[in-house]
């Protein structure tokens, strides 16, 4: 059992491990600016392809429910963008969590007969600019991109943009 520490006693760091100073963590403005510079981030690389790397502190895991015809574009975009919204769409709703993203896919009349769930990766400091809220009484929190940012949106998108999940109706789930 440790003994009390005495409150005007200095603290002393724990044997092998490193001091910090209180101001370890503070940063410039330019330093900030260039921890988002797309030329640094270019130099980045992240795994992807991991489901256990949901976020880093360099980009944030997003998903979003879609059909046939919202993926073939997608696709023709080299599946690195999302396409441009219809006129009656005012914004884009990425999904925080996949297990909603996988309810929105499953449940939504919205698809079409086959359905996906794509994950995609934005830069973290770039989604700080949007609120989240929630859809229709749903707990699970979404992004709301107004239709006029999404091209400024997908310039903030690192790596592509994969499905993750398929659904056809009246049968089992593939992926």
């Amino acid at each position: 059992m440790r003994a009390a520490r005495d409150p005007g006693e200095k603290r002393q760091p724990e044997a092998g491990r490193p001091r910090r100073s209180s101001s370890y963590l503070k940063l410039n403005r330019q330093e900030m600016l260039r921890m988002f510079d797309p030329a640094v981030l270019s130099d980045i690389t992240t795994d992807h392809g991991s489901e256990s790397d949901v976020s880093s502190d360099v980009t944030t895991a997003l998903w979003r429910p879609m059909g046939q015809q919202e993926l073939r574009l997608v696709r023709e975009a080299g599946g690195r963008r999302w396409p441009a919204l219809r006129p009656d769409q005012t914004h884009f709703f990425p999904m925080l969590e996949e297990d909603f993203a996988i309810r929105a896919a499953q449940n939504w009349n919205l698809f079409g007969p086959v359905r996906y769930v794509a994950r995609f990766h934005v830069e973290t400091g770039f989604l700080s600019r949007y609120s989240t809220r929630s859809f229709g009484g749903s707990a699970a929190p979404m992004l709301w991109v107004a239709a006029e940012e999404l091209d400024e949106f997908n310039a903030h998108i690192v790596g592509s943009i994969e499905v993750v999940h398929e659904f056809r109706i009246g049968k089992t789930a593939v992926g």
